[in-house]
């Protein structure tokens, strides 16, 4: 009932008695389908209309001056200096109708659901600015159809009776819908509570008594929707229903009163705003739990199921041992040799595979260095399976307190966990992100920055880094500036991470459909802009390369 054609009349008839004669100061816009307008009245300090085309929520508020936000913006500029000298609604439809001393310009506010907007037209109807989809609309005539259904307020119960009845076939509630003004389906809804008989039968079903007595409680409630009090229901805190008079169908909710449209309009507005808000954040999260824990879950079983690498750790120890025992008794610099193995008692001769380039101990040491990063990767391995783990036993914690009946506070206080092991990101984050010069990455604990354009390289790489950060580039290709960042101040990156960052540098380059692609890198402190060269042109020195596939 907050967009009804009564709620917008009442609101119309409040701000009658408050702006006639008031000068309009500013309009400005500072968020989307937002509209603000600051007005002088005649007695009193400067107050503002909050003009909104929500596509669920359009409404119109009169209230203090609030602070103007910097990123706002100054639109219709026609209306500055005008004095208002009417305000009213059109008949039977949800558009308001500001007119001004001058006569040169009206202003139409239209709140449709889906179709709100903003218009200043002539007084010929020809539209010459608007709030939303200026473009499209000016020029074109402002026109609205009179709506085809009648005032039910003016029927007396013959014409009622003879209108519903022209239609025994159809359903009660939808000839009322259809045919009549003002009866959306909450009003249709609490006339069949009070009724005590259901209106979705067939109207050739009802007889003239059951009519006459939905007449008759239809003609109540659409006056006392016109003069009471309004009121908000509430379920569980959370303002479920704006009525402008008593819901008999509504006894389980708690109701509050308001004084005026104004200030009841204004509270179920930002009150469900505001519910909308934590709806979104809690599916937001919980979509981002569930999506982490298959993740974690297909990781976890994948790494469990790796095999056990002790055997292949074990030989490559044996070899190098065997190769030390033996080396005096065989050739250097072949391809492989035949030793005894002297582990097994029966010591039979096994063929090693040996670099020519290098001599027998120099083989024996790379033997131990095969053994030691297999033993290395399995205690990753492990360390990685304990923390997911963890991961998985606190996001399943969170899981089940997301279900329960939280606050705002608890879920912004998930956000930041997850946010802090970068499940997730914040709307502060996202609103950052959107202005900062680069796009962020996170890998192993390690955070990647990648420029956006030529002209964000140059802020990411002398403005955003550190001199001890990792700097990297596609080699002999346009593209994108990557930037390591180390506050440890790291001496070397892990090789992951490295090759990680090096396909970022690969897929955000020209390079990006070569299937092999050279990626230099080197410390940001060698990193040297090229005077008077075009944004993102440097010159690196002490660079290394490494070779990056890009897997389609």
């Amino acid at each position: 009932m907050e967009l009804h054609y009564f709620t917008i009349k009442r609101q119309t008839e409040y701000l009658n008695q408050i702006l006639i004669g008031g000068i309009i100061e500013s309009c400005f816009t500072q968020r989307k389908n937002e509209l603000i307008i600051t007005i002088q009245p005649k007695q009193g300090k400067v107050q503002e209309i909050l003009l909104s085309c929500h596509p669920r929520y359009p409404f119109i508020n009169f209230r203090e001056v609030g602070k103007r936000a910097k990123n706002s913006t100054d639109v219709l500029g026609t209306l500055i200096g005008l004095q208002i000298s009417t305000i009213q609604i059109m008949e039977n439809d949800r558009v308001i109708r500001m007119e001004f001393s001058n006569r040169e310009v009206i202003f139409i506010l239209q709140f449709f659901r889906q179709n709100s907007n903003f218009f200043l037209i002539d007084q010929e109807g020809v539209i010459v600015a608007s709030f939303k989809k200026q473009k499209k609309l000016e020029g074109n005539r402002y026109e609205i159809k009179p709506p085809q259904a009648a005032n039910p307020l003016s029927m007396n119960e013959s014409d009622f009776l003879a209108t519903i009845q022209k239609h025994p076939d159809s359903a009660l509630s939808t000839i009322l819908k259809k045919d009549l003004l003002f009866l959306t389906k909450i009003v249709i809804n609490e006339l069949e509570f009070r009724c005590q008989f259901p209106l979705g039968n067939p109207v050739g079903d009802y007889d003239e008594v059951r009519l006459s007595y939905l007449h008759q409680e239809m003609i109540g409630l659409l006056t006392a929707m016109q003069k009471d009090q309004p009121r908000i229901y509430s379920l569980n805190d959370r303002p479920r229903i704006f009525s402008l008079t008593e819901l008999k169908s509504c006894q389980e909710y708690q109701f509050k009163l308001y004084p005026d449209i104004n200030e009841a309009w204004a509270a179920f507005i930002f009150g469900r705003l505001k519910y909308d808000r934590f709806d979104q954040k809690q599916q937001k999260i919980e979509h981002t739990i569930r999506d982490r824990l298959d993740y974690l879950d297909t990781l976890i079983s994948q790494l469990k199921q790796m095999p056990d690498e002790s055997e292949e750790r074990a030989r490559y120890q044996k070899m190098g041992e065997l190769l030390l025992a033996q080396m005096y008794s065989l050739p250097e610099y072949v391809d492989s040799v035949e030793i005894t193995d002297l582990y097994d008692p029966q010591q039979p001769k096994i063929t090693v595979k040996l670099d020519p380039k290098l001599n027998l101990q120099e083989n024996a040491r790379e033997y131990f260095e095969k053994a030691k990063s297999v033993a290395e990767k399995r205690r990753e391995v492990k360390k990685r399976l304990i923390d997911l783990e963890k991961e998985r036993e606190e996001l399943e914690q969170l899981a089940k307190n997301i279900d329960q009946d939280i606050s705002l506070t608890d879920l912004n206080r998930m956000e930041r966990k997850l946010a802090e092991r970068h499940v997730i990101q914040t709307d502060v984050d996202t609103l950052e992100e959107i202005h900062l010069p680069y796009k962020r990455y996170y890998f192993e604990g390690w955070e990647i920055r990648v420029g956006k354009n030529a002209r964000s390289n140059d802020e990411l790489t002398f403005r955003n880094s550190h001199k001890e950060d990792f700097w990297l580039h596609a080699q002999g290709s346009g593209g994108s500036h990557v930037v390591i960042c180390n506050p440890q101040r790291k001496e070397s990156i892990p090789g992951k991470v490295l090759t990680y960052a090096g396909t970022l540098a690969a897929r955000n380059s020209k390079a990006k459909h070569s299937s092999i692609v050279p990626v230099i890198y080197t410390r940001v402190k060698y990193v040297r802009k090229i005077k008077g060269a075009p944004p993102g042109t440097v010159n690196a020195e002490r660079i290394k390369t490494i070779f990056v596939e890009l897997k389609k």
